[in-house]
């Protein structure tokens, strides 16, 4: 079997906090290394077999002893090579072709391969040394192992570190301390492909034989710039005047600047707006006098829904959904702001 692979993945020999943690897809909390084991014995090879990055006691503490960064490639039409984005409604690992509607995509791990080695190329500038694994499915995993930190803002710290990175990871699933990842050494159930090591710049082809597994290597330096990086993002203000519009988020500035000079704003981004506001000390009053200036502006319906987001503590959007309503203005590169991957993980 597997299991000196699936023990040393856990990375027991600097992180002894490593029970309870969750597994498998419905977040099942193990308790100890055996049940850990015995959960993949019985499934390694017919479920997608998750486990956490992080165990519970390490998520609560906020101490981050590894780093996970995912590289996908294109999903491609298996009759017509057309590369595939739209999901499927009904199932998820169909997606829609233009010309044969719903299909099972196939991996075009050229792609993968080109940008999984863009990736290496940087760590290696950065004298940075990484684990690299096959996912089984449609690209690569990296984890860069360092000293254990404890941090208070782990997800903006590991952001703003990797800030310069090469825009070929999945920025959804940077920084994510409640990430569920693949066990290596386990069968994707879909395309029946383990989950490999990987040694090479080559391609998946070259991942290793699943009795062997790569071996940790922490990176020191690293830890002292997420410390670094995690006092600068932790150092947000306290929000309780209008003088502090600088310090807002982006997407809070354009859309009071919205109101300000073009007197329109989304119903979205006005629930968005109000629901900061509200969260971060502003009075219903002063929240009120904000949208006079709409053009559309009603005192008694405003003061209506203010109040009803105030008294039912309503959150802001997350900064994924926020792009989604065309709220947020940075694009593409809303990951980079220190308030993704929401505002509220800083309101509370």
């Amino acid at each position: 079997m597997y299991e000196d692979g699936w023990r040393s993945f856990l990375r027991f020999d600097l992180v002894p906090l490593q029970f309870p943690r969750e597994m498998m897809k419905n977040r099942r909390v193990v308790k100890s290394l055996d049940e850990y084991l015995e959960v993949l014995r019985r499934s390694w090879d017919k479920d997608d077999c998750f486990v956490s990055l992080y165990s519970l006691p390490q998520i609560k503490e906020k101490v981050i002893d590894t780093i996970f960064l995912e590289v996908d490639g294109d999903l491609k039409c298996p009759y017509c090579n057309h590369t595939l984005t739209t999901k499927d409604d009904v199932n998820p690992f169909k997606r829609i072709c233009p010309t044969h509607g719903a299909v099972y995509p196939i991996a075009d791990l050229k792609s993968a391969n080109e940008r999984a080695n863009l990736l290496i190329r940087f760590f290696k500038k950065k004298g940075w040394y990484s684990r690299r694994y096959f996912s089984g499915f449609k690209g690569y995993h990296f984890y860069i192992d360092i000293e254990p930190v404890k941090l208070k803002n782990p997800g903006a710290a590991i952001r703003k570190v990797l800030r310069d990175i090469p825009p070929v990871v999945d920025f959804h699933v940077l920084g994510d301390i409640r990430r569920m990842v693949r066990v290596p050494f386990t069968k994707h159930p879909v395309t029946g492909l383990f989950c490999y090591p990987v040694f090479s710049e080559a391609s998946f082809e070259d991942a290793i034989a699943p009795e062997l597994h790569i071996p940790i290597r922490r990176i020191n330096d690293l830890s002292t710039l997420l410390l670094e990086a995690d006092e600068e993002v932790s150092e947000l203000p306290t929000i309780v005047g209008e003088d502090k519009v600088e310090l807002f988020p982006p997407c809070i500035v354009e859309g009071l600047a919205k109101l300000k000079e073009e007197g329109a704003l989304s119903h979205a981004h006005r629930l968005h707006l109000a629901a900061f506001l509200c969260r971060s000390g502003f009075s219903i009053d002063n929240i009120v006098s904000l949208f006079k200036s709409a053009s559309d502006f009603r005192y008694d319906l405003t003061l209506y829904h203010v109040t009803k987001i105030a008294e039912g503590g309503m959150k802001c959007y997350t900064c994924e959904r926020a792009y989604q309503l065309n709220i947020c203005p940075l694009g593409a590169k809303r990951w980079m702001c220190r308030w993704y991957p929401s505002i509220n993980l800083t309101l509370g």
